[in-house]
């Protein structure tokens, strides 16, 4: 069994799983960068992987966080997204969707 509990089907194929998560996380924190600065913005950016109500729940009190503020999506949506529901119910602080 791998760290996370998943079997992997070939030797090695674990630290390739790993180190593709690794590129993947940075090539985000340089897209977030790019945009933060055409954006002209500074802010504590966290990118997470895994389970998106469960990242965001563990990001939110690493963080100390008084709200979490999620997105909808397109203007004329009313509904909120798939992982709105299980990020709300996990968030240890309020949640406003936006």
């Amino acid at each position: 069994m791998g760290r996370h509990g998943t079997v992997f089907g070939s030797p090695g194929e674990g630290h390739y799983a790993d180190e593709w998560r690794q590129r993947v996380l940075a090539d985000a924190g340089e897209v977030i960068a790019k945009v933060q600065q055409s954006a002209g913005i500074q802010v504590e950016a966290v990118v997470e992987s895994g389970d998106v109500s469960k990242a965001v729940r563990s990001a939110a009190g690493r963080l100390n966080a008084d709200l979490v503020v999620i997105g909808r999506g397109a203007p004329d949506n009313a509904r909120l997204r798939t992982n709105a529901y299980g990020i709300i119910r996990e968030s240890p602080c309020p949640v406003v969707s936006v």
